[in-house]
């Protein structure tokens, strides 16, 4: 594998990268990876050292942290001042979106779930006609929610019923 040239037109940086000329250009338009010179003839030149930022700006972005931020970290780093503070509140911040998103998607599965359920005791068989079927009253008007009742536990902390049976692990052992 040869060395890269000593500076990279904006095509040959994209080929490398595997990225498109526009968004190296609209990169550039942001601050992201500014070219380090111009040709004579006017076209963007940027240094082997420009393929290691993409690389970062590439896993950032697929980590959830936000162009205008990749920006700020690189500005900071580019002062030659350390950005750990401002990345850590960025993970920080994306992880408690990304938990709410998961709790979000955990309910939706569960009315989905219970959707499907009722559905499936609705519909036996093909309905004759529209008016038959009842799929769109059964979700216009979901049941009410229960409140969740707590789950009682014996002193041990069992739930009843769920005590160890003969031969599990932990149980009475017949070695004979």
């Amino acid at each position: 594998m040869e060395a890269p040239p000593a500076m990279l037109t904006i095509g040959h940086l994209a080929r490398l990268a595997g990225v498109g000329t526009k968004t190296l250009r609209y990169y550039d338009h942001l601050g992201l990876v500014p070219p380090a010179s111009r040709s004579p003839a006017g076209y963007r030149l940027y240094t082997p050292q420009t393929l290691a930022r993409l690389a970062f700006v590439w896993k950032a972005k697929a980590l959830g942290i936000a162009l205008a931020d990749i920006r700020r970290i690189l500005l900071v780093r580019d002062e030659g001042r350390p950005p750990c503070a401002h990345v850590a509140a960025l993970v920080r911040a994306n992880l408690a979106r990304v938990e709410a998103q998961l709790a979000h998607l955990e309910r939706l599965r569960r009315d989905l779930r219970r959707l499907q359920r009722r559905l499936r005791r609705a519909v036996r068989a093909e309905p004759r006609s529209a008016e038959d079927c009842p799929c769109f009253a059964l979700i216009q008007h979901p049941p009410a929610s229960r409140p969740r009742q707590p789950r009682r536990r014996d002193r041990a902390g069992r739930r009843p019923g769920r005590g160890r049976r003969s031969g599990q692990a932990g149980g009475p052992r017949d070695d004979g």
